[in-house]
C-alpha cells in the first residue's frame, strides 16, 4: 500500500477575534441580557425581544436564548454549551411553514463600495423531534435597512453570506459560517437566518448561534503560512495536532476540522484504507468518567466521517480513559499530550 500524505496544521492557530471597537455587531455573543437569564423557552415573541439587550426577533416566531439556566424539558434536543460566555440563541425553521429570525442594527451603517467580513458560529440542535439541519445557499447574513416588523411570512431574500451549496451539518460540533462582501448600501441592520420560501429547499430543524461579526476585511488577522505534509502509512498510529474539545465535553472546537477534513480527504481518495479511532484522557476526574468521555469524543469523530460520506465498515471506534498515558500526568504538559485521539492506519 502507497504510503499517504496530508498536510498537518502548523502550531500556529488562525485566531479571527476581532477587537471590540471594529466589530459592528453590539452584545456580538448575547451575553448582554436586559433581565435575568430565563428559565423557560420563549413562548411569545416579546419574551426575546424584551430580555436580550439589542437583539430582536424578525418574525412572529419565538427564538430562544440559550443558556445553563434552562430547565423547560418540552425540546427533545440537549441545551448546548455556549462556545464563549454563558449564552447562545437557539432559531428554528418548523417543516416550512414557518421560520425564526434574529435581527440587530449595526453600530454604524455600512459604507457603500466598501469590502466587509461577517462570520457567526453555530450548531446543528439534533433531537427526536429535529432532523440535521441542512444549511443551503439561502442560510446566512443578510444585510438591510431598517427593523423588520415581525413578518408573518419567509423572508426572501439573498443572504450576502451563505454557505455555497446545500450540505448537511456537522453534529455536535460549532462551526463557522464566514465570507467577505462588497456592500451595494449603507445597510443599518443584520438579520440571521433562513431565507427561503421553498419548503424543499429550506432549513428543516434547530440551529443554536453564537459569537457574531462584521468588520470591514481589512481589519482581518493575517493567514498563517501554508501547512507542511508529513507521510502516513498503512499499520501506523497518528495523533493529530488540534483535535480539540471543549473541555469536559465531546465538542470539537472549530479548529479542529481542518485536520479532520485532510484526514478526511485522504480516506475519500484511498477506499482501501480504514482507521480505528482511539480517545484517551488524562487521570483528571474518575476513571469511569474519563473512560465515557473518551469513547463519546472517538464516537464524534467516527459520527463525523460518516457524515461526510465515508462507510461506516470502515471505521471503528474506542475509548481507554486514562488507562494508556504517553507521558506523565504530573504535570499539564504531560496531561496534554495524554488527552488525544490516535487513528490507527489499516488495510480494509
Amino acid at each position: 500500500m502507497k504510503p499517504l500524505f496530508f498536510c498537518l496544521l502548523c502550531h500556529l492557530i488562525y485566531d479571527t477575534t476581532i477587537a471590540q471597537n471594529t466589530n459592528l455587531v453590539p452584545n456580538p455573543s448575547f451575553e448582554q441580557l436586559k433581565t435575568l437569564a430565563p428559565s423557560k423557552f420563549s413562548a411569545n415573541v416579546i419574551d426575546f425581544d424584551s430580555t436580550i439587550q439589542d437583539w430582536q426577533s424578525a418574525s412572529l416566531a419565538t427564538p430562544d436564548i440559550l443558556t445553563s439556566h434552562l430547565n423547560d424539558l418540552s425540546r427533545s434536543y440537549k441545551i448546548p454549551i455556549a462556545r464563549t460566555g454563558k449564552n447562545s440563541v437557539g432559531i428554528i425553521n418548523n417543516m416550512g411553514v414557518w421560520t425564526e429570525y434574529i435581527q440587530v442594527r449595526l453600530k454604524q451603517p455600512l459604507e457603500k463600495g466598501k469590502t466587509y467580513y461577517a462570520e457567526f458560529w453555530y450548531m446543528a440542535l439534533i433531537g427526536k423531534n429535529h432532523p440535521m439541519p441542512q444549511k443551503n445557499p439561502r442560510f446566512g447574513c443578510w444585510f438591510h435597512d431598517g427593523v423588520i416588523q415581525q413578518t408573518q411570512r419567509y423572508i426572501d431574500e439573498q443572504p450576502q453570506v451563505a454557505p455555497p451549496q446545500k450540505k448537511a451539518c456537522r453534529p455536535h460540533s460549532w462551526q463557522k459560517l464566514a465570507g467577505t462582501f462588497v456592500a451595494t448600501e449603507a445597510h443599518t441592520h443584520l438579520c440571521i437566518g433562513q431565507f427561503h420560501t421553498e419548503y424543499k429547499s429550506a432549513m428543516d430543524g434547530c440551529i443554536a448561534i453564537d459569537d457574531v461579526i462584521v468588520c470591514e476585511a481589512k481589519d482581518l488577522p493575517i493567514e498563517p503560512p501554508t501547512p507542511l505534509p508529513i507521510k502516513m502509512e498503512v499499520g501506523t498510529t497518528i495523533v493529530l495536532d488540534n483535535i480539540i474539545f471543549k473541555s469536559g465535553t465531546a465538542i470539537l472546537e472549530q479548529e479542529s476540522f481542518p485536520n479532520l477534513d485532510l484526514l478526511l480527504q485522504n480516506l475519500l481518495e484511498h477506499p482501501n484504507i480504514c482507521i480505528a479511532i482511539h480517545g484517551h484522557t488524562d487521570n483528571v476526574g474518575s476513571q469511569e468518567a474519563n473512560l465515557e468521555l473518551s469513547t463519546n469524543r472517538a464516537q464524534t469523530i467516527y459520527h463525523y466521517l460518516i457524515q461526510e460520506g465515508i462507510d461506516k465498515k470502515r471505521l471503528k471506534f474506542a475509548g481507554f480513559g486514562e488507562t494508556k498515558p504517553v507521558a506523565s500526568n504530573e504535570n499539564e504538559s504531560g496531561r496534554k499530550k495524554n488527552r488525544r485521539v490516535e487513528f490507527l492506519i489499516q488495510d480494509l
